[in-house]
């Protein structure tokens, strides 16, 4: 899992999108899961929001492949 901490008014769609790829629609909902209360800091989140990001499917097995 990933740690990112938030720039201020930073929208949570343009991080999911620089992390998880531009057309990865599911990734918000991921991140939605791995931060309990993360969608009640609204659409602008707030500068230093510490975010979880989880590893996709195909992000653990390519660091699997890698050792």
């Amino acid at each position: 899992m990933i740690a990112y901490r938030t720039y201020e008014n930073e929208p949570l769609d343009k991080i999911c999108a620089e992390v998880y790829g531009p057309d990865n629609t599911e990734s918000i909902g991921w991140v939605y899961e791995a931060n309990p209360g993360l969608a009640a800091k609204g659409l602008l989140l707030p500068e230093g929001t510490l975010i979880n990001l989880p590893p996709t499917k195909k992000t653990e097995k390519a660091q699997i492949q890698l050792f």
